[in-house]
C-alpha cells in the first residue's frame, strides 16, 4: 500500500514538473546548447548486413546542454536534479535507462523538511549518467563533462558527484589516480545534496572533443609499436564467439594476441593499445580502448552479431582516421553467442 501512495504522488510529481516545458524553465540558466549529427560520416563497409545496420544511425541527432542553476538539489536515487520544488527528469544522458524512482520525491521531501541529511556545497559539478558505469560510456559521456569545469571557471573547490555504481568500478578508482583526474575533489553521491551553484547537462556523445580530452586527462602516452590484438568477450557476457577457440587459432598463425580487456588493469589497457597497430575484435566496451591509440596508425575489424549491429566504434574509427571494416556474423542465440565464419574473417584480415 505505502509502495503504491509512492509511486501515484511520484507520478503526480513528474506530471507537475512537466507543466512547465523544461527548455522554458531551464532557459535563463544555459550555457551551452546545440544539436548536431554525429554519424552522418560513417565508414561505409563491405557487408551489407553491416551496412544495413548502420543506416539508421546516420541520421541521428544527438543534443548537447550545459546548465547552471542557484540553489538546486540533487537527489542520489537517480542522481536527477530538482529546482524549485520541480523535478528535471531529463537531467543527463540516457534519462531513458532510469525510470524516476518512488524514493526520489520522499528523499527530497525528508531532507526540505530537516529529517534526512543532506550534503550542501558551494559548487557541485554532477556527473551523474545511468550509463556512465560501461567503459565506453564512463569516457565518452561521463569524462568528458569535466572541460565544463574550465569552461565555467569553477574553480578548485568544485565538487565533482558520481554515483555509487561508477565509484564502485575498478577502472574508475584507477582512472582518478591518473594524470590530472588525480586533482579533482571526487565525491560519491550517497545523500540529497544542496548546491549553491549546480552544474549538469548532457554532454554530447561521438565528439572528438571528448576523446581528445579523455586522453589528456588520462595522461595517455604516444601511440608507437606494432601489436595485434583479437580481442574476445568472456563466456559469462553476452555477444560471446560460439567458435572462438578455432578463430584464436587461426588468428594466431598470423600475429594475433587473444586479450579479454576484462582481465587488464586501466594501465595495461592504455599501455597495450597505445602499442596496438592492428586489432580484430567482437564488438563491446572494450574497444574504447582505441582512444589511446589515436595519433598512430591502426587497422580495426568489428565483430557483430547479425542482430546487434551498433556504430560507436565505426564513428570513432572514421573520425580518427583508422582503418576500418566488419563482419556480421550469425544472429545471437538464446545463450547471447554468435559465429563468425574464419574463411570470411581471415580473407578480411589478410585484405
Amino acid at each position: 500500500m505505502k509502495e503504491t501512495l509512492n509511486k501515484a504522488l511520484t507520478a503526480g510529481w513528474i506530471r507537475f514538473s512537466r507543466s512547465v516545458h523544461p527548455n522554458r524553465l531551464l532557459r535563463p540558466y544555459l550555457i551551452d546548447d546545440f544539436t548536431y549529427h554525429p554519424m552522418s560520416g560513417l565508414p561505409e563497409v563491405r557487408d551489407e548486413c553491416v551496412q544495413a545496420g548502420f543506416a539508421p544511425s546516420r541520421a541521428h541527432r544527438h543534443r548537447h546542454f550545459v546548465c547552471e542553476l542557484p540553489g538546486a538539489w540533487a537527489e542520489p536515487v537517480t542522481g536527477r536534479v530538482i529546482w524549485h520544488g520541480r523535478l528535471v527528469v531529463r537531467s543527463y544522458d540516457h534519462a531513458t535507462y532510469q525510470p524516476v524512482s518512488s524514493r526520489t520525491l520522499a528523499d527530497f521531501v525528508l531532507a526540505r523538511a530537516g529529517r534526512r541529511e543532506v550534503d550542501a556545497y558551494p559548487t557541485v559539478l554532477l556527473l551523474r549518467d545511468p550509463a556512465g558505469a560501461n567503459y565506453w560510456h564512463f569516457f565518452d559521456d561521463v569524462l568528458p563533462k569535466l572541460e565544463w569545469i574550465d569552461r565555467i571557471k569553477l574553480g578548485s573547490d568544485v565538487v565533482v558527484l558520481v554515483g555509487a555504481d561508477i565509484w564502485e568500478k575498478s577502472f574508475f578508482q584507477q582512472a582518478i589516480r591518473r594524470g590530472e583526474l588525480s586533482d579533482y575533489r571526487w565525491t560519491p553521491h550517497t545523500r540529497v545534496v544542496r548546491a549553491d551553484r549546480l552544474i549538469f547537462g548532457r554532454h554530447g556523445s561521438m565528439r572528438r572533443v571528448n576523446a581528445e580530452l579523455v586522453r589528456r586527462l588520462l595522461a595517455a602516452p604516444v601511440p608507437s609499436g606494432d601489436r595485434r590484438l583479437f580481442l574476445t568477450r568472456s563466456p559469462q557476457r553476452s555477444r560471446h564467439l560460439e567458435n572462438e577457440p578455432e578463430l584464436r587459432q587461426a588468428l594466431a598463425s598470423v600475429g594475433f594476441e587473444a586479450v579479454d580487456t576484462d582481465s587488464l588493469s586501466l594501465d595495461e589497457q592504455i599501455s597495450m593499445f597505445a602499442e596496438t597497430s592492428s586489432v580484430v575484435a567482437v564488438h563491446g566496451a572494450g574497444l574504447a580502448n582505441l582512444i589511446f591509440r589515436i595519433g598512430g596508425p591502426l587497422r580495426l575489424l568489428e565483430l557483430f552479431p547479425a542482430d546487434y549491429i551498433s556504430p560507436q566504434f565505426a564513428w570513432l574509427a572514421g573520425e580518427f582516421g583508422f582503418q576500418y571494416d566488419a563482419i556480421a556474423g550469425t544472429a545471437l542465440t538464446r545463450s547471447g553467442t554468435f559465429r563468425v565464419e574464419i574463411e570470411a574473417l581471415m580473407g578480411r584480415v589478410a585484405g
